[in-house]
């Protein structure tokens, strides 16, 4: 059985079309611009983050990764309540705000943190 499958395709036409420089690889990343060797952690503090974790963080948006992450959790623990304090609803969360505007945000943050600060 093959684990990893590597295709390379220059040129080929067909009747529906023509495919110029199509490389698919199915197992692993290949990317052969790539310089740095893998990091010591595969998760990293911000503090310890390096070009390749910047790479990663600088393609997926925090809305878009937030968003991956709570639908990962949601559909593979789903016993874990999750909770997100963005101002965008996330509907993979347990429980999150309604879109809002910073302002709106701000004010029911402030108030949420009055709440758990008396113990309510």
């Amino acid at each position: 059985m093959t684990k990893n499958v590597h295709v390379k395709i220059e040129e080929m036409k067909t009747n529906t079309g023509l495919i110029k420089n199509l490389e698919l690889s199915i197992g692993k990343v290949v990317d052969y611009s790539w310089t740095e060797p893998m990091g010591p952690t595969p998760m990293p503090s911000l503090t310890t983050l390096r070009d390749w974790d910047m790479k990663l963080l600088n393609k997926y948006k925090p809305f878009y990764m937030e968003g991956l992450v709570l639908s990962g959790l949601k559909h593979f623990a789903p016993n874990l309540k999750t909770i997100t304090l963005d101002n965008m609803y996330h509907p993979h969360a347990s429980w999150a705000f309604p879109n809002a505007s910073m302002k709106d945000w701000a004010e029911n943050l402030k108030v949420m943190i009055s709440k758990f600060g008396e113990g309510q």
